[in-house]
């Protein structure tokens, strides 16, 4: 719901972002039915302590090059179009639909390093995914019966709130790009240490 309404407010003000997205769009939805399948029976050990490394791994990709996540848009359809691009983003989706936190982050890092949007660019595209991806996954996962609707409505309420300052923002402050950037880095910093167990 958050993803959602994001994304369409981004659409609305920035069509242009989208362009070529359904390259990158599509492979991340196949990933991520596979993904929530495979969450379905994993245990929660072992899903905290992939989070835990990958989050790691994300901090060391942030700090290194810190101008590759700064520059302005600049996708590339025929780059999309490839296999690399399009595996790379089909991993992301089985993460998205096995795990789902952070997917964000990841998200943004294909979309910048692979696909070459700005990160703002980039912030409103992964909205569209993760929106998509959470269709499947939802449906599954309620079959299982794995859903605590009154905790996942309240997240959303809020999760939605945020999604509209957020695009607010976005529109608003200069060197948006930096900001995100820097965002980026404090908040996987925080997960990645949480995660591990060190505070």
């Amino acid at each position: 719901m958050q993803s959602g309404l994001g994304a369409f407010a981004f659409r609305r003000s920035n069509p242009e972002a989208f362009r070529h997205s359904t390259l990158v769009i599509w492979p991340c939805i196949a990933g991520g039915v596979v993904g929530a399948m495979i969450a379905t029976t994993a245990s929660e050990h072992h899903m905290e302590m992939a989070i835990a490394g990958l989050m790691g791994f994300m901090l060391v990709v942030l700090l290194v090059n810190p101008n590759r996540w700064i520059r302005e848009s600049a996708p590339d359809a025929t780059r999309n179009r490839s296999w690399a691009s399009m595996l790379i983003f089909f991993g992301i989706g089985v993460y998205g639909g096995f795990i789902q936190a952070g997917i964000g982050i990841f998200l943004l890092a294909g979309l910048v390093l692979s696909a070459h949007y700005s990160l703002k660019d980039a912030n409103a595209i992964k909205l569209a995914i993760v929106s998509l991806i959470c269709i499947p996954a939802l449906l599954i996962f309620a079959f299982q019966g794995q859903i605590n609707y009154t905790l996942g409505l309240l997240m959303a309420t809020f999760q939605m709130l945020g999604a509209v300052i957020g695009v607010w923002l976005a529109k608003r402050v200069p060197n948006i790009n930096v900001w995100i950037h820097r965002l980026l880095i404090i908040m996987v910093a925080a997960s990645a240490i949480k995660l591990f167990g060190w505070v």
